[in-house]
């Protein structure tokens, strides 16, 4: 953990080892988004979400008792109503475990959503200068056919939850919040591979019970993580949360990528030799 600010030439030694870091609020200083998204009292800014973004369009997950994702696209500002309508119910803002069942009465998750298509992204944040040698959004931004990326926003109601996944491609990632908290479990490489399976709906308690090598991060209103290549992951919002968050990639992880990427090409072939001629 760096509570205080760190030189490039230092989280490079991070990135070459594939070593998870987390970072202090001095990550997210200065950003618009910390001021203009967030209220005075540290919750989200729904009036001013609402009023500048409540027409974007964002994709919302769900969950069936399976933990298999149903997404559909709404506006920003039907979310928006949405969660409104999630907090007058509720009694409690804490929601300090991951779930294990009932996944269908979890809160709706607005997820990836692409921000910098809506708005001018020097508007909302700046991308630290540690994360700033971006391969895969360098290459999005060269595109002149397509208009993509990999910069996305998420808002969180409390309870909210990303189940257990490795990162797209095997790429970096890091998350920033804008307010609210993240519990965040996280497993070493090659520690996935002693769970019965990925998909289980009970991974604390089995890194537990099989005393797999995990971290619990509790990551603060500003504060950042640096989530390296091919580290399973599962995230918790504890309270209401907004975050920013990029995947990427450099030189330090390509290797990893691309070795993933044959691999998975590889059980394609496998899986459609038999259609072949």
């Amino acid at each position: 953990h760096f509570e205080d600010p760190i030189s490039y030439e230092t989280f490079e030694l991070y990135m070459q080892s594939n070593t998870l870091c987390t970072f202090g609020s001095w990550i997210s200083e200065n950003w618009p988004a910390r001021q203009m998204w967030i209220s005075r009292d540290g919750s989200p800014n729904f009036d001013y979400l609402d009023d500048k973004f409540g027409c974007c369009r964002a994709s919302v997950t769900a969950f069936n008792e399976r933990l298999e994702t149903d997404c559909n696209e709404q506006t920003i500002r039907q979310f928006i109503d949405y969660w409104k309508k999630l907090k007058s119910s509720r009694h409690s803002e804490l929601m300090d475990t991951f779930p294990v069942n009932n996944f269908p009465a979890l809160p709706h998750y607005l997820k990836d959503w692409h921000f910098a298509k809506n708005t001018p992204p020097e508007t909302v944040y700046h991308v630290p200068g540690l994360f700033a040698d971006d391969w895969l959004n360098r290459y999005w931004r060269t595109r002149s056919d397509v208009n993509d990326d990999y910069i996305f926003s998420y808002f969180g109601p409390a309870g909210s939850y990303t189940p257990f996944h490795a990162d797209v491609f095997r790429s970096y990632s890091w998350s920033i919040n804008l307010c609210g908290h993240k519990k965040w479990l996280i497993l070493y490489p090659g520690e996935e591979l002693k769970l019965e399976s990925t998909s289980s709906l009970n991974v604390e308690q089995e890194c537990s019970e099989k005393n797999l090598r995990y971290e619990i991060v509790i990551q603060g209103p500003g504060e950042g993580i640096f989530v390296p290549s091919g580290w399973w992951h599962q995230v918790l919002n504890t309270c209401d949360t907004i975050s920013i968050n990029h995947n990427w990639a450099n030189f330090h992880c390509v290797p990893r990528m691309w070795e993933y990427l044959t691999s998975e090409l590889c059980l394609v072939e496998k899986e459609i030799s038999d259609c072949r001629d």
